[in-house]
C-alpha cells in the first residue's frame, strides 16, 4: 500500500490519464495532460494518475502547458516531475487498491470509467467491473470526498446501474456536462460530436 502523504491539502486521483499521443497532429490528446496540469497549478495538492498504459521512453516532445517550452516523454522519469505528481501503472481496480482508505479528496474520470472493463478479464461485463471500481473509489474517499465522472450516452446506463449496485447507491446526480467541462477533455470533445456528454457526481 502506498503511504499517505502528510503535507498535501488535497489528494486527487484521475482514472485513465495517459491517453494517446499522435505526434504532428493538432488537436490530439496529450498524454498525462490532465493530471500533470492540475499538479502544476496546485502544488499543495497530491495528484495521482492511474492508467494501465506505460509511460514510454519515446523521444517525441509534447507541449509544456506551463509555457516553458516542451517536455520529452522520457523526462517524466527524471527530476522534472512535480513532487506532488505520481503515476500508478495499473488498471483502475488495481491502482485504487494501492491507496489508503479514506485518504482521497476527489476521484475523477473523463470518458474512461464506464467505457471499458479491466485488463485482467477484458471480456468481463463492463457494468460489473465499473461497480467494483466505484466501491473501491468509495472506500478510498474521505468523508465528504467526491466522485466526478464524464460519460457519453453510450455508457450512461452502465454507470447508473453500476452506481445503484455500489456503495454510492442513490447518492449521485447526473447533469449535462458544461461546454467548459467538455473542452477540458479530448475524448469528451471528440464524443460530443455524436452524443450528449453527462457529468455524474457522487459524494461519500
Amino acid at each position: 500500500m502506498l503511504p499517505k502523504p502528510k503535507n498535501h491539502r488535497h489528494r486527487i486521483v484521475h482514472l485513465g490519464n495517459i491517453g494517446v499521443f499522435s505526434p504532428g497532429s493538432r488537436g490530439r490528446e496529450v498524454p498525462l495532460q490532465r493530471s500533470f496540469d492540475v499538479a502544476r497549478r496546485h502544488p499543495n495538492w497530491k495528484v495521482i494518475g492511474i492508467d494501465h498504459k506505460e509511460i514510454g521512453e519515446r523521444e517525441q516532445e509534447i507541449p509544456d502547458t506551463s509555457g516553458n517550452g516542451k517536455i520529452r516523454l522520457k523526462d517524466f522519469h527524471g527530476d522534472n516531475l512535480p513532487e506532488n505528481w505520481q503515476q500508478i501503472t495499473a488498471d483502475f481496480e488495481e491502482g485504487l487498491a494501492q491507496l489508503e482508505d479514506s485518504s482521497i479528496t476527489l476521484v475523477s474520470s473523463d470518458i474512461a470509467l464506464g467505457h471499458y472493463s479491466g485488463r485482467k478479464n477484458p471480456s468481463e461485463e463492463i457494468q460489473k467491473y465499473t461497480a467494483r471500481v466505484l466501491n473501491l473509489a468509495h472506500d478510498k474517499l474521505m468523508k465528504g470526498g467526491r466522485l466526478t465522472v464524464l460519460v457519453g450516452n453510450s455508457s450512461l446506463e452502465i454507470m447508473e446501474r453500476a452506481l445503484s449496485n455500489s456503495s454510492f447507491r442513490k447518492k449521485y446526480k447526473i447533469i449535462k456536462a458544461s461546454p467548459a467541462e467538455i473542452k477540458r477533455s479530448y475524448w469528451a470533445r471528440r464524443m460530443s460530436d455524436s452524443q450528449t456528454i453527462w457529468r455524474i457526481t457522487a459524494k461519500k
